[in-house]
């Protein structure tokens, strides 16, 4: 075991979102290793004293665009992935340790993040969105390059009809895609028992782009309630990863809940998210984060 966090309520999303209080969390190789009232005999060499607090799944956020500059004139590249590496650990810092991309060029990003080269969250990459010509995600740069889209990827693939939909589909798989981004014609449901999953369409657009999490959270809290909105910002998350099968990037434990065997992506809250989710907008109150058993900030010691 590395890390022992004692004496918390444990809010773990899992079916039910069963509420364990006066419990100890075990975490071992960035895993949870146990959830349990019990104290171990032997102890790690570091304990997180987490008397008070409520702990709960770090968030994720499931519409998200990286690596990508969404701004008037020219960047150079290195730039806008400079920029997007920042503004990234800025989302890991508001509690958000899973991204789900949207269509971007995330798989460096992604790599440095897996590899804790720099702070960021998980990724779960699509690689680019595929459009049709004039379709919604068409750009003068998508058409610049589309002679050799494949060999220069970027955040748009156009294709028209079966074949090229095909093949677009399946060089975003080559390139590790978890999931496929369509820019087609929305159909929405509205019936209340469909999945939530919190997104916020992250785009940055420049130095001064903020990371929107803690407004939309506020949004999500008014519009649907605080269980329905928690649940999008955690475990929901977990059900719907599930459904990459063999393309899963992070397929030797859960995210989104915790439990035994889940990541140890989690939050230390001091509030209680399950009354109301506005306490996660204020990172204030988001005393410990940890991704993967690495603790990247802590305010209670």
């Amino acid at each position: 075991m590395d890390t022992l966090i004692t004496n918390v309520t444990a809010v773990t999303m899992a079916p039910g979102t069963e509420v364990l209080f006066g419990v100890n969390i075990g975490v071992t190789d960035g895993k949870i290793e146990f959830i349990s009232k019990k104290v171990p005999q032997e102890l790690p060499q570091t304990i997180i004293d987490g008397t008070g607090m409520v702990a709960m799944p770090g968030m994720t956020d499931a519409h998200v665009h990286m690596g990508c500059l969404f701004a008037k004139g020219e960047f150079p590249v290195d730039y806008a992935t400079v920029l997007t590496v920042a503004k990234c650990k800025d989302a890991l810092m508001a509690g958000f340790t899973t991204f789900r991309d949207a269509g971007s060029v995330s798989e460096g990003l992604k790599l440095a993040f897996d590899e804790g080269v720099l702070p960021g969250p998980r990724i779960y990459p699509c690689g680019a969105y595929i459009s049709q010509t004039c379709g919604h995600g068409d750009s003068e740069y998508a058409h610049t390059y589309r002679d050799i889209q494949y060999r220069h990827p970027s955040s748009t693939v156009l294709a028209d009809g079966v074949p090229e939909i095909i093949r677009a589909v399946r060089e975003q798989f080559y390139r590790g895609a978890s999931h496929i981004k369509l820019m087609a014609t929305e159909i929405l449901n509205r019936h209340e028992d469909i999945r939530l999953l919190f997104g916020t369409d992250m785009m940055i657009t420049g130095p001064d782009y903020q990371v929107e999490q803690s407004e939309d959270i506020r949004y999500y809290e008014k519009r649907f309630g605080t269980m329905r909105a928690l649940r999008a910002l955690t475990g929901t998350a977990n059900e719907v990863f599930a459904l990459t099968t063999y393309q899963n990037p992070y397929p030797k434990g859960k995210i989104g809940v915790l439990e035994a065997g889940s990541y140890a992506d989690l939050l230390l809250v001091d509030g209680d998210p399950t009354k109301s989710v506005l306490v996660l907008a204020d990172t204030d109150h988001l005393r410990l984060i940890m991704k993967g058993g690495t603790v990247y900030k802590n305010t209670l010691c």
